[in-house]
This record gives C-alpha cells, structure tokens and sequence, in this order.
C-alpha cells in the first residue's frame, strides 16, 4: 500500500454559500482534514488551461464541525496543477450554462491526460464525478436512458406539442433543465386558464426546452432519495411536501421522513448501478417518486446530513475509504 498522504481537491461553489448544517460537500471536507489529508478548494471560475496544463487558483482548507455547524478557515490561494491531486470532487451547483459546460470541458482534458498517462496504472486523479461522464448525462434527463423506469415525459420549447402533452397528462410538471433544488418548478393543470402563460415563462417564449412530466400523485407521499456510491446504496430517506406545496425538495420546505430500500428502489439500483459506474459517475442522488425514477443526480448530490440523522451512520466515512481503496491509499 502506499505510504504517501493523499491530497484531495474539491472544485465547488464558493464555501461561504454552503449551508453550515446540511451541506454534503462540508462533510466530505470535513471527513478529509479529520485524516490528516491535504485538503484544498478552488471554484470552476478560478480555473484556467496554460502551456499544456489545466491549474487553477487553489485555497487550503480546514474545516471544524461544533455542535453539528460547520465552520471553515481558508489558506492564500496559490496556483495548483490538478494532475497533482489524488482525489477531485466536482461539486458545483447548478445551474449547468456555459460557465458550468465550460469547466467540465477544461477538467475533461485533465481527466484525458491522466488516463493517457495512466499506461494500465489507475489514472490520477480520481474524479468524484468524472467531467465527461456529468456532461454527457445531463442529470435532468440521464433517466430516460432507462424508459421504462421513468414516468411519462416530454422535452420541448414548441407551444403546441407542450400543450397537447399537458392535456393528455391531465397534470404536469414543468422542470427547467439546468436547475436543482426545485427552483422554477411548476404543477399545470390541463384546466388551468393560465396554462399558456405559464408555458410561455418556461420556456422563456418558447426558445428553451423544459421537461414535462406527468405529475405523478403517489409524490404526496414523499420524493425518495437514493444515494448510491459505486452503484450500490448508502442510504434513502423521504422529502415530503410542504402542505401548500407539490415539491419534494428539503430547499423548498419539504420536510425529511425515514425510509427503506424497497423491491422497486432495488429494481431500479441493479439497473441504473452498471451504467453510471460505467460513465465514471461514482457518487450519485437517485430521485424515486411513486415507484418511477425522476432524476439521476450527477452535480453535486446531497443527502449525507439526512441518511446520517435517519441511520445513525457516518456516510461520509464510507465515501473517503472507498476512495482511499480506489487509489490504493489505507483507509
């Protein structure tokens, strides 16, 4: 095994945005200093590409948890090559514009170089998501890769194909497609005298594609969250709408609730596991509603801080000893 200590990077927004309670990429940093490992944080804006490298502006970071509060203290930023990290976690938030496309695609070529250089050894670094695999899915619609698992769904900017797909749905969902957290997240009904409106500030007059979904009404009873690394589970629990609203999203006002892997949760794990495994896609918050799989989260999954209070369980831990194992470090 080796001898040396693991340095990890982590590429997020900036630190000061995180929720000090919640946030998983906290207990991930947090989890990293406990170790005694280098632990450095940069955004995807301080990133740049010269003479054949991808480096960015990079801060050390320690970070100190105190009656379950998070709190952080930052080192100069000094310039880093990223082929000199161990382990990268890609943690940036949507929503996925250009600036978000751009530094997946600088990363991509980090990630290439170091599987070129690899010559049959693991490639350095460990990307905790890879670059190419999140931007080749797409979380808001690496789900219909798997058709037969997801609900009904259409993606569209056209007026008329919007509406007749509402109509036929009775109720639907429009989602934009680079967001999270719920954020512009609309319930249209067929009989709603609004409906016209709503799809026009959708899709920004018609020129964006939005997701439609059929609103699916077993989602009273909670949006279940699976989050799996290696394609296996390290835990689900339940986000249950607030009563004046349809979201099961904990940004919105959900609420959390325990649960279990069911025969279906299952299902969908030994069919969704291989692929994103596959696609370097290692770390990853599936979205289960009614028995259907609504999304595949590749960005920046949460889910830590709520399997650790529903199990009595230290998720992170898992994460940072799969790592360490991956690269041959002890855990």
């Amino acid at each position: 095994m080796k001898k040396k200590t693991p340095l990890f990077l982590t590429i997020a927004d900036p630190v000061e945005s995180f929720n000090p309670i919640a946030e998983t990429t906290f207990f991930l940093l947090h989890e990293v200093n406990q170790r005694g490992f280098a632990n450095l944080i940069a955004t995807p804006q301080d990133l740049f590409f010269m003479e054949g490298e991808v480096a960015l502006y990079a801060s050390s970071i320690h970070v100190v948890r105190k009656q379950k509060k998070f709190s952080y203290k930052l080192g100069p930023k000094k310039i880093f090559f990223v082929r000199l990290a161990d382990c990268v976690f890609l943690r940036k938030d949507p929503p996925c514009d250009q600036n978000y496309t751009n530094h997946l695609s600088l990363l991509g070529l980090a990630e290439q170089n170091a599987l070129e250089s690899g010559k049959g050894d693991l490639p350095k670094p460990l990307f905790v998501n890879s670059p190419s695999g999140i931007h080749f899915a797409g979380e808001k619609i690496l789900n219909l890769f798997f058709q037969d698992l997801a609900p009904p769904t259409l993606i569209a900017s056209q007026k008329e194909i919007l509406l007749k797909t509402i109509n036929r749905f009775r109720k639907a969902v429009l989602k934009p497609l680079n967001s999270s957290g719920g954020r512009g997240v609309l319930l249209v009904d067929a009989k709603n005298p609004n409906v016209n409106s709503l799809i026009e500030m959708t899709t920004d007059g018609f020129s964006t594609n939005v997701i439609c979904q059929k609103f699916l009404p077993g989602s009273k009873k909670g949006d279940k969250r699976i989050l799996l690394l290696d394609g296996k589970p390290l835990g689900c629990f339940l986000r249950v709408a607030a009563p004046h609203d349809f979201r099961g999203n904990l940004h919105s006002g959900a609420h959390l609730k325990k649960a279990t892997l069911n025969s279906r949760d299952e299902e969908i794990i030994a069919r969704v596991g291989p692929v994103i495994k596959e696609l370097g896609l290692s770390f990853v918050g599936l979205d289960v509603i009614d028995g259907f799989l609504t999304e595949i989260n590749t960005t920046s999954p949460m889910g830590i801080n709520e399997i650790n209070q529903n199990e009595n369980s230290q998720v992170e831990k898992k994460v940072i000893n799969w790592i360490l194992n991956c690269l041959n470090f002890d855990a």
